[in-house]
């Protein structure tokens, strides 16, 4: 998205696990059929890079989310380090006084609302939305340097967008 919270593009893929364990269903909704035959991380890893090129990250708790991509990258040979990345989970406590700061909590907080809630398009689409009042809220947020631009990577064009 832009500055003024304009979507340019999206990605999103189910990824199959290879492992038959997809997490906490009762949350995230999905189900180790929807996964069988989805890409592997391997696969899709440099559609996500390229996808990510030159551009500046964000997550709610993005250590969290950090922590998934590194992974991904490392068992992938990919080096891409330093990504800029907004912490809108940090940004919302220095804008506005809530209760708690989960990613509910803070869209309800600007008078929004999530639909389909804790998939990574429905969250990600509900940030959109006030990620912009937010950051004119905010102090400048500055980088100490440049958006990194990613290395060749193969992509594979198997991404599965969830239906």
């Amino acid at each position: 998205m832009d500055s003024k919270g304009k979507i340019l593009g999206t990605f999103s893929t189910l990824v199959n696990p290879g492992d038959g364990e997809v997490g906490r269903t009762d949350i995230h909704q999905i189900s180790l059929s929807m996964v069988k035959n989805a890409p592997k991380m391997s696969e899709v890893i440099g559609d996500l890079v390229k996808f990510i090129d030159s551009t500046i990250v964000v997550a709610h708790n993005a250590k969290f989310e950090e922590r998934f991509l590194n992974a991904a990258l490392r068992d992938s040979g990919i080096n891409l380090q330093g990504i800029p990345t907004i912490d809108t989970l940090w940004l919302s406590r220095q804008v506005i006084k809530l209760p708690n700061y989960k990613l509910a909590t803070v869209i309800d907080g600007f008078g929004e609302t999530i639909e389909n809630a804790h998939t990574a398009m429905g969250d990600v689409l509900a940030m959109t939305k006030i990620l912009p009042s937010m950051l004119k809220m905010a102090k400048p947020i500055k980088y100490p340097s440049q958006l990194v631009q990613s290395p060749e990577v193969k992509t594979s064009g198997k991404v599965l967008p969830r239906a």
